[in-house]
This record gives C-alpha cells, structure tokens and sequence, in this order.
C-alpha cells in the first residue's frame, strides 16, 4: 500500500468518526437519545442525594459532638473518677480494670474538651496516689489494642 492510499484511508476514518460524533452530539441536543437522558437524569438524582447524605452526615456528626461533650460535662460534674478510685480503695485488695484505655486516657491535645482533659489529669493524680500510700493494695490494669496512642504519662504508670 502507497502512503497517499494510506493517508486516504486514515483521512477517511477519521472524517467518518468525526460524523458520528456529530451525530451523536445532535441525537443528544434532540433527545433522541434515552439511554444517555436516563443515565445523566439518575446522575443529578444521585448528586443531589449525596449531597443531603453529607447535610445529613454533618448534623449528625454535630449532634453527636454535642452528645459526647455533655456526657463529658456531666462525668466530670458527678466526680465518678474519684469514686472509681474511693471505691477500690475502700474495697481492697482491688483492681481497677479499663478496657481499650486509648479511648480514654490517649495522648492529650490541644483539640480535647477540657472536661475530657481535667479527667485525664485527675485520673493520673488518684492512681498517683496508690503508688505512693504504702498501704493500698488497689492495681490499675489496662488493655488496648493502640498502645502507640496512649499518653506517655499513663505508659509511665502502667505495670
């Protein structure tokens, strides 16, 4: 085959391809084409159902923000760390047991409620405070399954 058979022949191709895209174009501007219509329909249909997901999802998360930071609030308002530790204490021989301690005792930041801080921090002070009396017979023991998020302070004080 000669290159100017060739050249033909591509040229040919391409203006054919070039048709059909045209064609294609126009049978869409028309609405001819009822596949596509649909398709694109339940394109928007789903845009717009992600998009009350996410308004959904945000109020959610919000709400749920709101919820934790009460539950917070109200923990450190009824002091129920102190009367966790009082409790053992007046119990011993005791073990205080805290089941997947990084939801609890994690690395602080600057980003924690401060009720979820001033519980970490009496946390700490009241099982300073077995280590130190000679008499008590209480023992904290923790399990995780993330010892890499705990807070260096709490790591410091485990067995």
């Amino acid at each position: 085959m000669r290159q100017d058979d060739m050249l033909k022949e591509i040229n040919d191709k391409r203006e054919g391809f070039t048709t059909l895209c045209l064609e294609f174009q126009k049978d869409i501007n028309m609405g001819k084409d009822d596949e596509l219509g649909a398709l694109i329909s339940e394109k928007e249909l789903l845009e717009n159902e992600i998009h009350l997901l996410d308004e959904k999802n945000n109020a959610l998360k919000t709400s749920m923000l709101a919820f934790v930071e009460e539950i917070l609030e109200d923990l450190h308002r009824s002091n129920s760390v102190t009367a966790v530790f009082s409790l053992a204490y007046k119990l011993q021989p005791a073990i205080i047991f805290i089941n997947e301690v990084d939801s609890f005792l994690g690395q602080r930041r600057n980003t924690d409620h401060e009720a979820l801080t001033k519980m970490k921090t009496e946390f700490m002070a009241l099982w300073d405070g077995f280590t130190i009396d000679q008499n008590a017979r209480v023992m904290v023991l923790a399990a995780t399954n993330r010892p890499s998020e705990l807070d260096e302070a709490i790591l410091r004080r485990l067995p």
